[in-house]
Protein backbone atom coordinates (compact mmCIF):
# COMPACT_ATOMS: atom_id res chain seq x y z
CA UNK A 1 0.00 0.00 0.00
CA UNK A 2 3.23 2.70 0.86
CA UNK A 3 4.37 2.22 -2.71
CA UNK A 4 0.92 2.89 -4.04
CA UNK A 5 0.81 6.21 -1.67
CA UNK A 6 4.33 6.81 -3.59
CA UNK A 7 3.14 6.41 -6.77
CA UNK A 8 0.34 8.89 -6.36
CA UNK A 9 2.14 11.53 -5.02
CA UNK A 10 4.36 11.47 -7.63
CA UNK A 11 2.00 11.44 -10.67
CA UNK A 12 0.14 14.42 -8.54
CA UNK A 13 3.60 16.87 -7.85
CA UNK A 14 3.24 18.26 -11.36
CA UNK A 15 -0.41 18.56 -11.30
CA UNK A 16 0.60 20.83 -8.19
CA UNK A 17 3.51 22.92 -10.08
CA UNK A 18 1.30 23.80 -12.68
CA UNK A 19 -0.41 24.57 -11.17
CA UNK A 20 1.33 27.10 -9.16
CA UNK A 21 2.22 28.09 -12.46
CA UNK A 22 -0.84 29.38 -13.64
CA UNK A 23 -1.29 31.40 -10.33
CA UNK A 24 2.01 32.81 -11.21
CA UNK A 25 1.14 33.94 -14.51
CA UNK A 26 -2.57 35.38 -13.66
CA UNK A 27 -0.57 37.31 -10.73
CA UNK A 28 1.89 38.60 -12.97
CA UNK A 29 -0.64 39.99 -16.05
CA UNK A 30 -2.74 41.30 -12.81
CA UNK A 31 0.69 43.56 -11.65
CA UNK A 32 1.34 44.22 -15.67
CA UNK A 33 -2.57 46.26 -15.70
CA UNK A 34 -1.70 47.80 -12.65
CA UNK A 35 1.50 49.48 -13.67
CA UNK A 36 0.38 49.99 -17.01
CA UNK A 37 -2.66 51.66 -15.56
CA UNK A 38 -3.47 55.90 -14.81
CA UNK A 39 -4.16 55.12 -11.33
CA UNK A 40 -1.35 55.96 -8.22
CA UNK A 41 1.23 53.65 -8.59
CA UNK A 42 1.24 54.41 -12.01
CA UNK A 43 1.18 58.03 -12.54
CA UNK A 44 4.17 57.73 -9.74
CA UNK A 45 6.36 55.30 -12.32
CA UNK A 46 5.23 57.05 -14.97
CA UNK A 47 5.71 60.77 -14.56
CA UNK A 48 5.63 63.11 -17.33
CA UNK A 49 9.42 64.21 -17.05
CA UNK A 50 10.47 60.63 -18.06
CA UNK A 51 11.55 60.18 -21.61
CA UNK A 52 11.10 55.80 -20.97
CA UNK A 53 8.41 55.47 -18.85
CA UNK A 54 9.46 53.06 -16.03
CA UNK A 55 5.96 51.69 -15.21
CA UNK A 56 5.54 50.58 -18.35
CA UNK A 57 8.74 48.79 -18.87
CA UNK A 58 8.05 46.96 -15.64
CA UNK A 59 4.59 46.15 -16.82
CA UNK A 60 5.80 44.88 -20.26
CA UNK A 61 8.23 42.56 -18.26
CA UNK A 62 5.28 41.39 -16.04
CA UNK A 63 2.74 40.85 -19.24
CA UNK A 64 5.30 38.47 -21.38
CA UNK A 65 6.92 36.74 -18.02
CA UNK A 66 2.94 36.06 -17.10
CA UNK A 67 1.60 34.95 -20.89
CA UNK A 68 4.91 32.48 -20.93
CA UNK A 69 4.60 31.23 -17.38
CA UNK A 70 0.61 30.52 -18.58
CA UNK A 71 1.22 28.68 -21.57
CA UNK A 72 4.10 26.63 -20.41
CA UNK A 73 1.41 25.36 -17.01
CA UNK A 74 -1.45 24.81 -19.56
CA UNK A 75 1.07 23.03 -22.11
CA UNK A 76 2.12 21.02 -19.01
CA UNK A 77 -1.05 19.85 -17.66
CA UNK A 78 -2.06 19.08 -21.54
CA UNK A 79 1.13 16.49 -21.52
CA UNK A 80 0.70 15.09 -17.78
CA UNK A 81 -2.76 14.01 -18.71
CA UNK A 82 -3.66 10.12 -19.20
CA UNK A 83 -4.84 10.78 -22.92
CA UNK A 84 -2.43 12.59 -24.25
CA UNK A 85 0.70 10.80 -22.34
CA UNK A 86 -0.26 7.28 -23.73
CA UNK A 87 -0.92 9.36 -27.15
CA UNK A 88 2.91 10.57 -27.16
CA UNK A 89 4.48 6.81 -25.59
CA UNK A 90 2.69 4.99 -28.52
CA UNK A 91 4.49 7.59 -31.33
CA UNK A 92 7.57 7.30 -29.28
CA UNK A 93 7.18 3.22 -29.49
CA UNK A 94 5.96 3.14 -33.06
CA UNK A 95 9.41 5.08 -33.60
CA UNK A 96 11.65 2.55 -31.94
CA UNK A 97 10.26 -0.36 -33.54
CA UNK A 98 10.34 0.88 -37.28
CA UNK A 99 13.40 -0.68 -39.32
CA UNK A 100 14.30 2.72 -40.46
CA UNK A 101 14.98 3.72 -36.88
CA UNK A 102 16.46 0.19 -36.02
CA UNK A 103 18.71 0.42 -38.98
CA UNK A 104 20.36 3.51 -37.89
CA UNK A 105 21.34 2.03 -34.62
CA UNK A 106 24.69 0.77 -34.23
CA UNK A 107 25.64 -2.95 -32.98
CA UNK A 108 26.31 -1.93 -29.33
CA UNK A 109 22.90 0.12 -29.28
CA UNK A 110 21.04 -2.76 -30.89
CA UNK A 111 22.10 -5.40 -28.12
CA UNK A 112 21.27 -3.14 -25.49
CA UNK A 113 17.99 -2.50 -26.55
CA UNK A 114 17.76 -6.61 -27.50
CA UNK A 115 19.05 -7.55 -23.82
CA UNK A 116 16.33 -4.58 -22.41
CA UNK A 117 13.29 -6.44 -24.39
CA UNK A 118 14.26 -9.80 -22.79
CA UNK A 119 14.60 -8.59 -19.43
CA UNK A 120 11.42 -6.72 -19.77
CA UNK A 121 9.81 -9.63 -21.33
CA UNK A 122 10.44 -12.11 -18.55
CA UNK A 123 10.68 -9.67 -16.07
CA UNK A 124 14.55 -10.26 -15.30
CA UNK A 125 17.48 -8.31 -13.61
CA UNK A 126 20.77 -8.88 -14.09
CA UNK A 127 20.44 -10.74 -17.33
CA UNK A 128 24.03 -10.79 -18.36
CA UNK A 129 25.32 -12.09 -15.78
CA UNK A 130 28.86 -13.73 -16.10
CA UNK A 131 27.62 -17.52 -15.40
CA UNK A 132 23.88 -16.68 -17.61
CA UNK A 133 22.37 -18.39 -19.83
CA UNK A 134 21.84 -15.30 -21.99
CA UNK A 135 25.98 -14.57 -22.90
CA UNK A 136 26.06 -18.21 -24.45
CA UNK A 137 22.31 -17.42 -26.20
CA UNK A 138 24.50 -14.35 -27.99
CA UNK A 139 26.58 -16.66 -29.70
CA UNK A 140 23.74 -18.87 -30.72
CA UNK A 141 22.08 -15.55 -32.13
CA UNK A 142 25.13 -14.70 -34.31
CA UNK A 143 23.47 -18.21 -36.44
CA UNK A 144 20.58 -16.40 -37.40
CA UNK A 145 22.01 -14.05 -39.75
CA UNK A 146 24.71 -16.60 -40.73
CA UNK A 147 24.11 -19.09 -44.32
CA UNK A 148 23.08 -22.66 -43.51
CA UNK A 149 22.64 -26.13 -45.44
CA UNK A 150 19.55 -27.83 -46.40
CA UNK A 151 18.20 -31.53 -47.39
CA UNK A 152 22.41 -32.69 -45.86
CA UNK A 153 22.13 -36.26 -46.64
CA UNK A 154 24.90 -38.49 -45.85
CA UNK A 155 25.68 -42.21 -47.72
CA UNK A 156 28.47 -44.82 -45.60
CA UNK A 157 29.45 -47.75 -46.51
CA UNK A 158 31.85 -49.79 -44.76
CA UNK A 159 33.45 -52.81 -44.82
CA UNK A 160 36.39 -54.73 -43.74
CA UNK A 161 40.14 -54.35 -45.08
CA UNK A 162 41.83 -57.57 -46.26
CA UNK A 163 43.71 -57.73 -42.69
CA UNK A 164 40.70 -56.83 -40.43
CA UNK A 165 42.10 -54.26 -38.49
CA UNK A 166 41.35 -51.57 -40.43
CA UNK A 167 37.55 -50.41 -42.35
CA UNK A 168 37.61 -49.15 -46.27
CA UNK A 169 34.96 -46.45 -45.70
CA UNK A 170 32.98 -44.86 -48.79
CA UNK A 171 31.11 -41.82 -47.80
CA UNK A 172 29.12 -39.61 -49.87
CA UNK A 173 27.62 -36.03 -48.47
CA UNK A 174 25.76 -34.04 -50.59
CA UNK A 175 23.70 -30.58 -49.41
CA UNK A 176 22.37 -27.53 -50.72
CA UNK A 177 23.83 -24.06 -49.44
CA UNK A 178 21.19 -21.12 -48.71
CA UNK A 179 22.52 -17.82 -48.88
CA UNK A 180 21.72 -15.42 -45.75
CA UNK A 181 22.38 -11.58 -46.11
CA UNK A 182 22.95 -11.65 -50.05
CA UNK A 183 26.05 -14.93 -49.69
CA UNK A 184 26.23 -19.09 -49.09
CA UNK A 185 28.67 -20.57 -46.88
CA UNK A 186 32.25 -19.37 -47.35
CA UNK A 187 33.73 -23.10 -48.16
CA UNK A 188 33.29 -26.39 -48.01
CA UNK A 189 35.01 -28.39 -45.31
CA UNK A 190 35.60 -31.98 -44.64
CA UNK A 191 38.35 -32.72 -41.93
CA UNK A 192 39.63 -35.53 -40.12
CA UNK A 193 42.39 -35.32 -37.35
CA UNK A 194 45.52 -36.84 -37.50
CA UNK A 195 44.40 -39.83 -35.00
CA UNK A 196 40.47 -40.24 -36.42
CA UNK A 197 41.45 -42.28 -40.17
CA UNK A 198 44.66 -43.80 -41.24
CA UNK A 199 44.91 -42.95 -44.68
CA UNK A 200 42.62 -40.73 -47.88
CA UNK A 201 42.62 -42.73 -50.58
CA UNK A 202 40.29 -40.36 -52.92
CA UNK A 203 38.64 -37.09 -52.30
CA UNK A 204 36.27 -35.15 -54.82
CA UNK A 205 33.56 -32.44 -54.71
CA UNK A 206 31.36 -31.46 -57.26
CA UNK A 207 29.62 -28.23 -57.17
CA UNK A 208 26.21 -27.75 -58.96
CA UNK A 209 24.93 -24.75 -59.93
CA UNK A 210 21.15 -24.90 -59.93
CA UNK A 211 19.52 -24.99 -63.93
CA UNK A 212 17.39 -22.03 -63.85
CA UNK A 213 19.99 -19.76 -62.16
CA UNK A 214 23.01 -20.66 -64.75
CA UNK A 215 20.03 -19.92 -67.18
CA UNK A 216 18.98 -16.72 -66.20
CA UNK A 217 20.26 -13.69 -68.37
CA UNK A 218 22.47 -11.54 -65.65
CA UNK A 219 24.40 -15.24 -64.63
CA UNK A 220 27.14 -14.61 -67.61
CA UNK A 221 27.82 -10.83 -66.05
CA UNK A 222 27.22 -11.67 -62.39
CA UNK A 223 29.80 -14.82 -62.66
CA UNK A 224 32.13 -13.92 -65.79
CA UNK A 225 34.66 -16.88 -64.61
CA UNK A 226 31.72 -19.43 -64.50
CA UNK A 227 31.82 -21.25 -67.35
CA UNK A 228 30.08 -24.69 -66.27
CA UNK A 229 26.63 -25.76 -64.52
CA UNK A 230 29.52 -28.54 -63.30
CA UNK A 231 32.62 -27.96 -61.85
CA UNK A 232 34.62 -30.85 -59.77
CA UNK A 233 37.11 -30.62 -57.67
CA UNK A 234 39.05 -33.41 -57.35
CA UNK A 235 42.66 -34.46 -54.79
CA UNK A 236 44.22 -36.30 -57.63
CA UNK A 237 43.37 -34.14 -60.78
CA UNK A 238 43.34 -31.01 -59.72
CA UNK A 239 44.49 -31.11 -56.06
CA UNK A 240 45.90 -27.20 -56.66
CA UNK A 241 42.49 -25.66 -56.09
CA UNK A 242 41.84 -27.70 -52.38
CA UNK A 243 43.41 -26.78 -49.01
CA UNK A 244 44.87 -29.15 -47.06
CA UNK A 245 44.07 -29.80 -43.75
CA UNK A 246 46.51 -29.82 -41.26
CA UNK A 247 45.21 -33.77 -39.94
CA UNK A 248 43.49 -35.49 -42.69
CA UNK A 249 40.99 -34.04 -45.08
CA UNK A 250 40.54 -30.63 -47.51
CA UNK A 251 38.88 -27.37 -47.35
CA UNK A 252 37.38 -25.72 -50.30
CA UNK A 253 36.63 -21.71 -50.98
CA UNK A 254 33.09 -21.19 -52.09
CA UNK A 255 33.59 -17.68 -52.72
CA UNK A 256 33.35 -17.67 -56.20
CA UNK A 257 29.97 -18.81 -56.00
CA UNK A 258 29.21 -16.47 -53.05
CA UNK A 259 25.66 -15.32 -53.79
CA UNK A 260 24.22 -18.47 -55.51
CA UNK A 261 21.60 -19.39 -53.83
CA UNK A 262 20.67 -23.50 -53.54
CA UNK A 263 24.19 -24.54 -54.91
CA UNK A 264 24.31 -28.00 -54.80
CA UNK A 265 27.15 -29.42 -53.48
CA UNK A 266 28.28 -33.44 -53.61
CA UNK A 267 31.49 -34.97 -51.68
CA UNK A 268 32.85 -38.38 -52.27
CA UNK A 269 35.46 -39.43 -49.64
CA UNK A 270 37.43 -42.93 -49.32
CA UNK A 271 39.48 -43.36 -46.65
CA UNK A 272 40.44 -46.06 -44.06
CA UNK A 273 40.24 -46.20 -40.37
CA UNK A 274 41.14 -48.88 -37.44
CA UNK A 275 38.80 -50.74 -37.00
CA UNK A 276 38.17 -49.70 -33.03
CA UNK A 277 38.74 -46.35 -33.58
CA UNK A 278 34.95 -44.89 -33.56
CA UNK A 279 33.46 -42.17 -36.37
CA UNK A 280 31.83 -39.08 -36.19
CA UNK A 281 29.79 -37.03 -38.52
CA UNK A 282 29.48 -32.91 -37.01
CA UNK A 283 27.79 -30.44 -38.99
CA UNK A 284 30.14 -27.33 -40.13
CA UNK A 285 27.32 -25.00 -40.60
CA UNK A 286 23.82 -24.60 -39.57
CA UNK A 287 22.24 -27.49 -41.32
CA UNK A 288 18.20 -27.74 -41.60
CA UNK A 289 16.91 -31.76 -42.36
CA UNK A 290 19.62 -34.17 -41.96
CA UNK A 291 19.47 -37.95 -42.80
CA UNK A 292 22.17 -40.82 -42.51
CA UNK A 293 22.29 -44.78 -44.49
CA UNK A 294 25.28 -46.75 -43.17
CA UNK A 295 25.94 -49.96 -43.69
CA UNK A 296 28.62 -51.94 -41.80
CA UNK A 297 29.54 -55.75 -41.50
CA UNK A 298 26.97 -58.09 -40.06
CA UNK A 299 29.35 -59.27 -37.26
CA UNK A 300 29.49 -55.87 -35.68
CA UNK A 301 26.99 -53.83 -33.65
CA UNK A 302 26.64 -50.61 -33.52
CA UNK A 303 26.43 -47.66 -30.56
CA UNK A 304 25.89 -43.70 -31.47
CA UNK A 305 26.49 -40.99 -28.93
CA UNK A 306 24.55 -37.89 -30.27
CA UNK A 307 25.04 -34.55 -29.27
CA UNK A 308 23.02 -31.32 -30.13
CA UNK A 309 20.52 -33.47 -31.01
CA UNK A 310 16.57 -33.13 -30.26
CA UNK A 311 15.83 -36.87 -29.66
CA UNK A 312 11.54 -35.75 -30.51
CA UNK A 313 12.88 -34.54 -34.44
CA UNK A 314 14.58 -37.43 -34.43
CA UNK A 315 13.40 -40.71 -36.57
CA UNK A 316 15.98 -44.10 -36.09
CA UNK A 317 15.96 -47.21 -38.09
CA UNK A 318 18.27 -50.45 -37.01
CA UNK A 319 18.51 -53.48 -38.94
CA UNK A 320 21.59 -56.25 -38.79
CA UNK A 321 24.54 -54.15 -40.51
CA UNK A 322 22.05 -51.10 -41.34
CA UNK A 323 21.19 -47.67 -39.79
CA UNK A 324 19.51 -45.06 -41.02
CA UNK A 325 18.65 -41.83 -39.39
CA UNK A 326 16.19 -38.59 -40.76
CA UNK A 327 16.17 -35.85 -38.76
CA UNK A 328 13.37 -33.05 -39.53
CA UNK A 329 15.26 -30.11 -37.32
CA UNK A 330 18.13 -28.26 -37.22
CA UNK A 331 21.77 -29.08 -35.91
CA UNK A 332 24.39 -26.30 -35.17
CA UNK A 333 27.84 -26.41 -35.76
CA UNK A 334 30.16 -29.03 -34.19
CA UNK A 335 26.53 -30.79 -33.36
CA UNK A 336 26.02 -34.30 -34.34
CA UNK A 337 26.67 -37.86 -34.40
CA UNK A 338 29.53 -40.16 -32.93
CA UNK A 339 29.81 -44.26 -34.12
CA UNK A 340 31.40 -47.15 -32.60
CA UNK A 341 31.33 -50.38 -33.87
CA UNK A 342 31.66 -53.49 -31.53
CA UNK A 343 32.50 -56.98 -32.13
CA UNK A 344 29.30 -59.39 -31.91
CA UNK A 345 30.28 -62.37 -29.54
CA UNK A 346 29.85 -66.27 -31.36
CA UNK A 347 26.38 -67.35 -30.24
CA UNK A 348 24.76 -63.79 -29.47
CA UNK A 349 22.49 -61.89 -31.73
CA UNK A 350 21.53 -58.19 -31.98
CA UNK A 351 18.51 -58.00 -29.92
CA UNK A 352 17.86 -54.54 -30.65
CA UNK A 353 18.66 -54.65 -34.19
CA UNK A 354 15.91 -57.39 -34.75
CA UNK A 355 13.75 -55.78 -32.25
CA UNK A 356 13.74 -52.90 -34.67
CA UNK A 357 14.15 -50.73 -31.58
CA UNK A 358 16.19 -47.26 -31.42
CA UNK A 359 20.29 -47.90 -30.91
CA UNK A 360 21.44 -47.57 -27.97
CA UNK A 361 22.91 -43.76 -27.44
CA UNK A 362 24.03 -40.88 -24.52
CA UNK A 363 21.33 -38.61 -24.18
Amino acid sequence: MASNRDDERSVTKPKYLFGWLIVVGIGCLVVSIILDSPGILGTILNSPEQTVHVGSFIAKLFEHFGVAVLIAAVVGLVLESEEYGNYFLGKIANTVVKSDYLAKLSKDELAKLQKDLVQAYYKLENLDAEQGFYKYFRRLYEYIASPYREETRGRVRIEYLPDKRFFKIEEVISYTCRKVGGCIQDELKWVAEEDEIKEIDSFAATVTIPIDVFKSEDFERTYPNLKDRETIFDSKKNPEQLKKYSGHGFTLSLKQFSGIDGLRVNVAITYSSPVDRGLSWTMSNPSKKVSLDMKYPDDLRIHVDRFGVNPDELSESHKTGIYTFEYDSWLLPDSGFAFHFLKNEPGTVDIEANAHNPIAATP
